[in-house]
């Protein structure tokens, strides 16, 4: 009887000991996740009232287009089938430049996307095409990811796009794009940009094969 009661206050103290040491884990798990997500990215540039960033880690080609889009944008009367493709190269360049990104939550093309799909495009981009981006805060990253090198539109159509209900304005832009190394990504696309108000936003993205 003596020795059973032993036995139960050993079991007793392991599993305390468990839950313990299981609960200290989880706390530096999920301490490391959060921080990989939030580490902040300084914004070198924003275009005001359009709130599209430029960020350190992005690269020289997202650099020139986010300036040549700065300039479309501040005309007295903005060209809006030349706002819509280059905001469709720029999206092209962010998403598939996945070497400038820090993880795989550093999601590119997000600023161009409606606010009601952030949260949905984000989801859907980590799971997927981004999940194979390794952390690379301490800048000592050793993977192969692909690079935009170029990008040029080689169509640009005016057309309705449905949305809420109603037909919005939108421009269907081909686009063609190259890397510093191919491997195996798309290279070749049409993307759908939609007029909400004055902004602009990429509303689908259908690679060609």
């Amino acid at each position: 009887m003596i020795r059973m009661k032993k036995n139960k206050k050993i079991l007793l103290i392991f599993i305390i000991i468990s839950i313990v040491i299981l609960g200290i884990v989880a706390v530096i798990y999920f301490k490391s996740v959060k921080n990989e997500i939030e580490e902040p990215i300084k914004v070198l540039d924003v275009i005001d009232d359009f709130h599209y960033k430029l960020k350190e880690n992005d690269s020289e080609l997202k650099k020139d287009l986010f300036y040549e889009l700065k300039d479309v944008l501040k005309e007295d009367e903005v060209n809006y089938q030349k706002y819509a493709e280059v905001l469709a190269k720029i999206f092209v360049v962010d998403v598939f430049s996945l070497d400038t990104k820090l993880n795989k939550y550093d999601i590119g093309g997000i600023d161009y996307i409606l606010e009601s799909e952030k949260e949905k495009y984000q989801n859907i981009l980590s799971d997927t095409l981004y999940d194979i981006v390794e952390n690379n805060y301490d800048g000592k990253r050793n993977q192969e990811l692909p690079l935009v090198k170029n990008i040029e539109v080689t169509e640009s159509t005016e057309g309705k796009f449905g949305f809420d209900n109603k037909e919005i304005l939108s421009y269907d832009i081909v686009l063609t794009w190259t890397y510093e190394k191919d491997l195996g990504y798309d290279t070749t696309a049409l993307v759908k940009v939609g007029k909400v108000d004055e902004f602009m936003y990429i509303v689908s993205y259908s690679p060609n094969k």
